[in-house]
């Protein structure tokens, strides 16, 4: 009974970790603009893209070359974006912020496109 109650805790100690350090990431991103071209390049029109655009907009983003640490991120935060989905069924004020949270994981993800456009142009250039 001990154990089932230590790994409980551990468990939920651990989800708990894991959504503060998604969302200080997810927030980062948010704190960015992204270009024009970053814009053109994931097809999206307006400044804040669907949710629904996220496997697309990071599909683009694995294609282009970027620093190790940035790809981690990346991964987390697409973690984050799926665990969100079955939230989306729950009862209308929770699936409203999960729906609002996924917008800003595809946010995040044409931030990300832009500065692996942006580090692409930079290799290219021999910067």
């Amino acid at each position: 009974m001990t154990a089932v109650v230590v790994t409980v805790v551990s468990v939920v100690a651990l989800a708990q970790f894991f959504l503060s350090y998604v969302r200080s990431l997810v927030d980062a991103y948010n704190g960015m603009d992204f270009s024009p071209q970053a814009q053109e390049a994931a097809g999206i029109a307006g400044s804040v893209p669907a949710a629904e655009e996220f496997g697309r907009i990071f599909r683009l983003v694995e294609l282009c070359p970027a620093p190790a640490t940035e790809s981690r991120d990346l991964r987390v935060i697409r973690l984050y974006f799926m665990a969100l989905r079955p939230l989306t069924a729950l009862g209308p004020s929770l699936a409203n912020w999960a729906v609002q949270e996924r917008r800003r994981c595809t946010y995040s993800a044409v931030v990300a496109l832009d500065r692996r456009l942006d580090y692409t142009r930079r290799l290219r250039l021999g910067e």
